[in-house]
């Protein structure tokens, strides 16, 4: 979950950045390079106004796939924080990351 130990891990330049060449997503990089993982309570939002999770929606058409394709498949999903229905703690927790990932989004376009 979001910590200030895990927060120390975070490459403080070139952030975000194209972790690998071939794919042309920017990701959050670690220290070491790595890209940046955090693990947190969140309700998936399927049919969320940006959810985009139909099976071959970024492939470039509906006939027959190359396997080339179905490996740069991507998913694009929605979260939703927990509500009151569930444990104080994880709240606390899902709220928190959600407020992590807004202030790392809003530092990245700020730079840019």
């Amino acid at each position: 979950a979001a910590s200030t130990e895990l927060f120390q891990t975070l490459a403080t330049t070139n952030n975000p950045r194209f972790w690998d060449s071939k794919n042309r997503c920017e990701q959050w990089c670690d220290k070491s390079g790595r890209p940046f993982t955090m693990q947190f309570p969140a309700i998936l939002e399927p049919v969320g106004k940006y959810a985009r999770l139909d099976p071959y929606f970024s492939l470039p058409t509906l006939r027959q796939a190359n396997v080339k394709d179905i490996r740069t498949v991507k998913a694009q999903f929605q979260l939703r924080v927990l509500d009151d229905a569930y444990p104080k703690e994880a709240v606390n927790c899902s709220i928190k990351a959600q407020n992590t990932l807004m202030y790392l989004g809003s530092k990245c376009e700020k730079e840019r």
